[in-house]
């Protein structure tokens, strides 16, 4: 070791002298030793796992004995992990615990999950080898484009080789490893497309389906209103006995909450930014590091283009002028001038002026932002509307503001960032001082020079909203109880308060409450009637047969008759009771009755009379009606589709293997 190798020393002298070497060096190392270890831990996991085979050859698991191998679940890890990666950094921006969200959306077992992908896919590839599948080159050059995650293509859909090759390395694949496994997802997402879309509906379940959503229907509606019978459930008084008895038994529904006295001082970010002072260099820095984001014009290009509208031979028209076009790039003016069908633009040789991004349909503008020099001519493009050939015809290159035109703006964020920065540590501060002497707010109010402001008496029943109010009984009385002083955010200020007078939460006396403990006994015994009487009625239709009208009289309530009414439609003067009029329109016939319960009563209902649409209207909608429900069932029929496969197939997991893989994937 370097200054040492001269040294004579006896050999007691020499050993000691040798330990302090040592543990002086061993401290030098202390970091690139820990990498050593780690990497001699990983190897040696890769070894014992692959024990000198290759990790094509490894075997994680079989389906209906074909095996899924180490590479394909890797892969189907790493991709799932980059999905995780971003989902994180969504929580963070909305400042959701990570673990909670990733929990919530059922993401939080990367290895398990990754493996279920790979049975998923080895169970559709089985299938699909059944079929002759072919892509053709640049349908699959398009879709692999499509797959690319943002950044990886530029504007005019051109792959940046450069962040292709480091996403391939982040994932551990060669190119051709990646274009095969998206070949096969593609091939994969026809097979279970197919099978979403082959579901077949019976003509006489459509017929069910059709009635059901056409038929129109009247009501006998039997109002029992609560206040009916709170009405005479009040007509016998109360007895001392009763009231004290309910009083005991529900005492904690007359606590009276704890009340605070708060006053409170405003104090915004703007009057700090009004003292500080950006120099011209800061703010040149700080545009120098953002223009080209921030501060970017993204490029315009300018093109001419014919349109072809979609009908007969559209498309050979399109290709019989794109071929003639190329073979005179300065006549395509002209040919536009007589074979555009966009008429606002054709009488100008098809010119659409200087255009950025989002300004067009979006097949379009990719077309025409991929045309590099003035003259290049696109092939036909197919667009909602029609057949497309463009012709660039000017390019405006991406740039940057002048620095001077967003200078104050630069000056305004700055001045913005640092006064909230120091705003909030000066409140920090002052919470820190006031810890150990109240007066650290007096002092901070002050310095400040801020107005003081009454919020007045505040509780529990206050923490709902986001005013100033809302936020201070949120501290005060929320599930994380603060002191008797803080702040709080709003609206780019912050609110300083402070309680200056407490009420501590009791329970109220019998007599002081006596009309609240009264109105509660009448209530209950109310809804106790209301109860009986409306299952009573239920009973006569169902059982006896009687008519609604009949049971209201006996009665001496209301019965309401009903206009005829669709599936979806509300019932007139019953719109504010949710739901209502979907559940009534579940009776299908006089013998049926519904009771609906509601916050102020309750309705018993009778179908009094049915229309059924036609035969002939069926037969008209079937069609319609019949694509509208594929459509509808197509999510249903691919997951039952997969849940079949997996159902009927022979699945063997080598979880030792497994386990031992977990966690240590990207390491391997």
């Amino acid at each position: 070791m370097k200054g040492y190798s001269n040294t004579v020393v006896s050999f007691k002298e020499k050993g000691y002298n040798m330990i302090y070497i040592f543990r002086k060096e061993m401290r030098k190392w202390h970091s690139v030793l820990w990498v050593v270890f780690i990497a001699m831990a990983v190897s040696g996991v890769s070894f014992m796992f692959f024990g000198g085979k290759g990790r094509g050859d490894v075997k994680i698991a079989w389906v209906n004995g074909e095996p899924i191998h180490f590479d394909q679940y890797r892969m189907a890890v790493q991709e799932f992990q980059m999905r995780v990666e971003s989902v994180k950094n969504l929580a963070r921006m909305y400042g959701i615990s990570e673990d909670v969200y990733l929990k919530l959306l059922g993401m939080d077992n990367p290895d398990e999950i990754a493996l279920d992908t790979c049975i998923r896919e080895k169970l559709v590839d089985q299938i699909q080898k059944s079929f002759n599948i072919y892509f053709g080159a640049k349908y699959f050059k398009d879709e692999i484009i499509k797959a690319m995650p943002a950044g990886i293509t530029d504007e005019a859909g051109r792959i940046n080789m450069e962040a292709y090759q480091y996403y391939l390395n982040k994932l551990s694949v060669t190119p051709a490893d990646f274009e095969g496994k998206k070949k096969d997802d593609l091939k994969r997402n026809l097979i279970i497309q197919f099978m979403a879309e082959s579901g077949y509906i019976p003509s006489f379940e459509l017929k069910e389906i059709y009635k059901r959503q056409n038929a129109k229907k009247s009501f006998d509606v039997m109002v029992l209103p609560l206040e009916h019978f709170l009405s005479e459930a009040k007509k016998t008084p109360l007895s001392e006995k009763e009231l004290q008895s309910f009083y005991q038994e529900n005492k904690e529904n007359y606590r009276v909450p704890e009340m605070c006295n708060v006053r409170y001082w405003m104090v915004s970010v703007d009057d700090y930014a009004k003292h500080l002072d950006i120099d011209e260099q800061t703010a040149k820095a700080f545009y120098e590091k953002n223009k080209s984001s921030t501060y970017r014009i993204p490029p315009k290009i300018k093109v001419r283009h014919i349109l072809i509208k979609n009908g007969k031979d559209a498309e050979k028209t399109a290709q019989a002028l794109m071929k003639e076009a190329k073979a005179n790039p300065a006549g395509f003016a002209e040919l536009a001038k007589k074979h555009s069908h966009d008429s606002a633009t054709a009488k100008n040789g098809g010119l659409l002026d200087y255009f950025g991004r989002k300004t067009h349909d979006q097949i379009f503008e990719n077309a025409a932002f991929r045309l590099q020099k003035e003259g290049d001519i696109s092939d036909v493009v197919k667009t909602p509307t029609g057949f497309e050939i463009i012709q660039l015809a000017g390019r405006i290159s991406a740039s940057e503001k002048p620095f001077d035109s967003v200078k104050e703006e630069i000056i305004k964020a700055i001045k913005s960032r640092k006064a909230s920065s120091a705003l909030k540590g000066d409140l920090e501060i002052m919470m820190h001082d006031a810890r150990s002497n109240l007066s650290a707010i007096e002092s901070f109010v002050k310095k400040n020079e801020l107005e003081s402001k009454e919020i007045g008496w505040l509780s529990e029943k206050d923490v709902e909203g986001k005013d100033i109010k809302s936020q201070i009984a949120q501290k005060l009385f929320g599930a994380k109880k603060g002191r008797e002083f803080g702040y709080v955010a709003v609206d780019g200020s912050f609110a300083v308060y402070q309680v200056v007078g407490v009420e501590k939460s009791f329970i109220a006396k019998l007599q002081d409450v006596t009309g609240s403990v009264s109105n509660a006994i009448y209530e209950k015994k109310a809804k106790k009637i209301l109860d009986t009487t409306s299952k009573s009625a239920k009973l006569s239709l169902i059982g006896k047969h009687e008519l609604l009208s009949d049971v209201a009289g006996k009665l001496g309530l209301q019965v309401v008759t009903t206009e005829k009414i669709g599936v979806n439609d509300k019932f007139k003067g019953f719109d504010s009771v949710e739901g209502f009029a979907q559940a009534a329109f579940e009776l299908d016939d006089a013998g049926q009755a519904l009771l609906y319960e509601h916050e102020k009563g309750c309705y018993v209902v009778q179908l009094k009379q049915v229309e059924w649409p036609s035969e002939e209207s069926f037969v008209a909608e079937k069609q319609k009606l019949s694509a509208a429900e594929r459509s509808k069932n197509n999510g249903l029929n691919s997951r039952a589709f997969i849940a079949s496969l997996q159902r009927n197939a022979k699945i063997e997991i080598d979880q030792k293997v497994v386990n031992m893989l977990k966690g240590n994937v990207r390491g391997i």
